[in-house]
C-alpha cells in the first residue's frame, strides 16, 4: 500500500507554488496525497515568517498533526524553517526542518520514502533554488499551474525579513521557463500563474527582463492564459502595461504593493517609490486597461506611524481606483532595522487602523464588482461550489463567479455577469 502525504501551506503564492512542486514530486515517488485533516504517514508544513502570527500558526499546526498521528513524519519547510530552525526543533515530534532552498532535497532525508533516522536541520542558502526544481514536476493544481520564475530579493526594505530567508534575487533561466510553460500547456492546464518573490526584478541576464519573457510566452502556440502575481510599482513601466493591454492572453489583473500612502513612512520603510509614482502607475493601468482588477498591500502600525500619517494613507488609498486591499499589521522581525526603531505602535491602535482599511477595501471590492454587472468576461472554472452542478472560477480581471452547468471544471467560458451577491457574481454562460 502506498504511503500517504498531506500538505499545509502558509503565506504567499510563491509558497503555494513550492508546495505544488513538492506534491507532484511526492506523487512521482509513489505517494498518495491526502487532505491535511486526514490520517497520513507524512505531514509537510510549508511555512511563512512574515509575521509573528504566521510563526504561531505553524507551531499550532505541528501540535495538531502530532496528536492526529503520533507516528507520522513531520517535515517543516520554507521561510520559518529558514529563520528559526532551532525554535522549531524544540517542538516535540518535528523530524525534518528544511529551509527555503533545501526543501526539494527532502527525499535525501527519508529512508525508503517512509521514515528517517533522526531530526534533520538544513537551511543553507548556497543552492540555486531552480537547479532541482527544473527537474521536478511543475504543479498538482487541476486548473491553474504555478510557474515560479524568480526567487529571493535584493531590496533592503527596513521591515522585511524575506531577503534573509529567501536569499538574494535569482531568476530562472529563459529556457527553463519556456520548457515548463510548454509542459503546462501539453498537460491541459488553462492558466499559468507566474510566481516570484520579486517578479519585476526577473532578469536571468541584463538583456532579458519580464517584458521579454512575456513576449516569448505569448508567442508559444496554444499557450493558456497568463496571470501575473505581485509586482513592485517601481518595476511596472508604462511599456509593460501597454504590452499587457495589447495581449488578451495576459490577464488584466495586477497586485501592486503600496504599504503606505504617506511619503515619510515610505522613506522610513526604504521603499523604492513615493506616492506620486504609485499613483502614476495606477493611472497608467486604468488608461490602458479600464476594467483591470488592481489589488494593493497596505501595512498599518509601522514604527512611528502617527495618526496624521495614517490618515494620509487612508485618504490616499480612498482616492485610488484599486479594486481590493490586503491589509496587515506591522510585525517586528529580527534582523530587520525596523525592529529596533523607536515609536513602536501599540497593538490596539494597529487593530483599529487595520479595521478601517479592511472596511475601505471591502467597499472598493464591492464597488468594482458592481461596475462589472452585465459585462461579458472569460471565466476559468475550477470546482463545484457550493453544491454539485454549480461551478466556481475567476474572471481574467479576478472576480469570483459561480455558474450552473455540467463538467465545467478546467473549462474557459465567456460569461455574462448577471447577479451580484456580496463579492461573488452569479453568471450566465454564453452559448
Amino acid at each position: 500500500m502506498a504511503k500517504k502525504v498531506a500538505f499545509y501551506t502558509l503565506g504567499c503564492k510563491v509558497n503555494s507554488s513550492d508546495t505544488d512542486v513538492l506534491a507532484s514530486s511526492f506523487e512521482s515517488h509513489g505517494y498518495d496525497i491526502v487532505e491535511f485533516d486526514e490520517y497520513s504517514d507524512i505531514y509537510l508544513i510549508n511555512t511563512c515568517t512574515v509575521t509573528h502570527q504566521a510563526d504561531s500558526q505553524c507551531r499550532q499546526i505541528i501540535r495538531q498533526v502530532r496528536r492526529r498521528n503520533p507516528d507520522a513524519v513531520i517535515a517543516v519547510t520554507g521561510c520559518y524553517a529558514q529563520s528559526e530552525p532551532e525554535e522549531i526543533s524544540t517542538i516535540p515530534g518535528v523530524d525534518i526542518i528544511l529551509g527555503t532552498r533545501e526543501k526539494y532535497s527532502i527525499f535525501d532525508y527519508l529512508e525508503g520514502n517512509s521514515c528517517i533516522t533522526g531530526p534533520v536541520i538544513r537551511n543553507g542558502l548556497e543552492l540555486d533554488p531552480f537547479t532541482k526544481e527544473d527537474k521536478l514536476p511543475f504543479s498538482t493544481a487541476r486548473t491553474r499551474a504555478f510557474l515560479k520564475v524568480q526567487d529571493g530579493c535584493s531590496y533592503k526594505c527596513s521591515y522585511c525579513i524575506i531577503p534573509s530567508v529567501r536569499g538574494p534575487n535569482i531568476s530562472r533561466s529563459k529556457i527553463g521557463i519556456l520548457n515548463k510553460a510548454r509542459e503546462i500547456r501539453d498537460a491541459g492546464y488553462n492558466e499559468i500563474v507566474l510566481t516570484a518573490v520579486n517578479l519585476g526584478e526577473f532578469a536571468p541576464d541584463k538583456n532579458y527582463r519580464l517584458n521579454d519573457l512575456l513576449k516569448d510566452l505569448v508567442a508559444i502556440e496554444d499557450l493558456p492564459r497568463i496571470r501575473l502575481t505581485s509586482i513592485e510599482p517601481n518595476c511596472l513601466s508604462e511599456e509593460l502595461i501597454c504590452f499587457i493591454s495589447e495581449n488578451n492572453r495576459i490577464c488584466g489583473h495586477f497586485h501592486i504593493p503600496l504599504q503606505s500612502g504617506s511619503d515619510p513612512v515610505l522613506k522610513r520603510m526604504r521603499r523604492k517609490y513615493l506616492t506620486e509614482h504609485y499613483s502614476e502607475v495606477i493611472t497608467n493601468i486604468r488608461r490602458y486597461l479600464p476594467e483591470a482588477g488592481i489589488g494593493a498591500d497596505v501595512m498599518t502600525g509601522f514604527p512611528g506611524e502617527t495618526d496624521e500619517e495614517f490618515e494620509e494613507t487612508f485618504k490616499f488609498v480612498e482616492g485610488l481606483p484599486v479594486t481590493y486591499l490586503h491589509v496587515f499589521r506591522y510585525s517586528p522581525r529580527k534582523e530587520t532595522d525596523a525592529a529596533s526603531m523607536g515609536g513602536q505602535i501599540d497593538p490596539q491602535t494597529g487593530k483599529d487602523r487595520s479595521k478601517r482599511l479592511i472596511e475601505l477595501g471591502l467597499s472598493k471590492k464591492k464597488g468594482f464588482i458592481s461596475s462589472q454587472k452585465g459585462k461579458i468576461r472569460e471565466v476559468l472554472f475550477e470546482s463545484t461550489q457550493p453544491e454539485p452542478g454549480i461551478y466556481e472560477g475567476f474572471t481574467d480581471n479576478y472576480i469570483r463567479v459561480r455558474c450552473r452547468g455540467d463538467n465545467l471544471s478546467n473549462k474557459r467560458r465567456n460569461v455574462r455577469l448577471a447577479d451580484q451577491e456580496g463579492t461573488i457574481f452569479f453568471g450566465e454562460i454564453l452559448k
